[in-house]
């Protein structure tokens, strides 16, 4: 076992603990493919989400809709949600793109010389978080209830 007095160790493939084995999150699913000719069932196609900032403050959420629309050839399956900004004089979005449309909205090509374009990154919220948020909202909510 000894090398010049080291012990060389051998990588082990862990096996897994049944808690993972038999979780039923991480079982496979399944995609119909049967054709359905019913229009109230009705499949709506999976979203990838862009961010797109450094438009002027005046920019909107309608304006990027029908910018993309435009570009995209009338396809209007677009989500668009304007965001806030941490930095004063530009705006910021969240855009949803058809999986069927991602590398033709996900290009330089697309979108306004000057523009920053990246994947959009959903920030986990951890459950103390998530707490501090909901109780300084309801806090708001009993100190002004002519808001509500």
């Amino acid at each position: 076992y000894s090398n010049n007095g080291f012990i060389e160790v051998k990588y082990r493939k862990r096996k897994q603990t049944e808690k993972v084995k038999n979780n039923p999150k991480r079982s496979k699913f399944l995609t119909g493919r049967a054709s359905v000719n019913d229009d109230k069932l009705k499949i709506v196609e999976k979203h990838k989400y862009i961010f797109v900032s450094r438009f002027a403050e005046g920019v909107e959420s309608d304006n990027i809709r029908q910018y993309v629309n435009a570009r995209a050839k009338g396809k209007n399956n677009f989500e668009v949600t304007k965001l806030k900004s941490k930095f004063p004089g530009y705006s910021s979005f969240k855009v949803g793109v058809p999986l069927s449309l991602w590398t033709t909205v996900y290009d330089e090509e697309f979108w306004p010389e000057g523009s920053y374009v990246s994947r959009f990154v959903f920030k986990r919220q951890n459950p103390v978080e998530k707490e501090v948020h909901e109780a300084s909202f309801l806090e708001n909510v009993q100190s002004n209830p002519q808001n509500t």
